[in-house]
């Protein structure tokens, strides 16, 4: 075999090949999206943890291969070509969807198709009780989620009977804008306090907000927030 100096996502797309699987299901095993491996993300080291997620579903992957790009990309078994492993098929069915959406911009179809096919799926454990993946936008909250982010979503279809205070929501309102605050106790029992956590330079713009419950047409629990780059 002829080596080649590549970089280790260069590596990684090799294996999907290898493996005769879409890129964006070998994404969605490693925790990460497309957006990861293209451009000057293409050049940018990997995480531990993606490595194992690799390891872990493709074993015949020549670790020594993968991280220097010496040797050969089997380390046992040629013939395991177009084989994706068991426990990979395990993964990709047992994934959280990722839609590569927006929450404040491209959330409206999600709410209103159950037919929508995901992006890909996330097997990372950080999103393990989310119902589904998007990405985060607007820089109101960036000390804990910053624009970009991968943020894991559960629906709380009872939260007019619970809602337990200080927690980070995503929210949708009646006229179809979202947000994503941290919800405290209101003024008075018929609404919530929104504060955001946005960088020092911009508390200001900022500022906590009364609104009404009645206002708030759906809510999501952020389970998990992660730079899937």
């Amino acid at each position: 075999m002829v080596n080649k100096k590549t970089y280790i996502k260069e590596r990684i797309k090799q294996v999907a090949e290898y493996q005769n699987i879409k890129y964006k299901e070998l994404y969605g095993i490693l925790g990460m999206t497309d957006g990861g491996f293209k451009g000057e993300h293409l050049k940018k080291p990997i995480k531990s943890d993606a490595i194992s997620y690799l390891i872990n579903a493709f074993p015949d992957i020549n670790l020594h291969w993968l991280m220097t790009g010496e040797g050969e990309m089997s380390s046992s078994n040629p013939n395991l070509v177009n084989e994706p492993s068991e426990k990979c098929m395990t993964l990709k069915k047992e994934g959280v969807p990722y839609y590569d959406v927006e929450f404040t911009s491209g959330f409206t179809f999600l709410e209103n198709s159950q037919t929508t096919k995901p992006s890909s799926y996330i097997a990372h454990p950080f999103f393990a009780t989310s119902d589904f993946v998007v990405r985060n936008s607007g820089q109101s909250m960036a000390k804990v989620i910053k624009h970009g982010d991968a943020i894991g979503l559960k629906h709380l279809p009872n939260w007019q009977e619970f809602l337990a205070y200080g927690e980070i929501y995503a929210i949708v309102l009646a006229d179809d804008r979202r947000l994503v605050k941290i919800i405290t106790k209101g003024e008075d029992t018929d609404s919530f306090t929104l504060i955001s956590k946005p960088s020092d330079n911009k508390k200001d713009e900022f500022p906590p907000q009364q609104i009404k419950k009645s206002l708030i047409r759906n809510v999501f629990r952020v389970e998990a927030a992660s730079c899937l780059f």
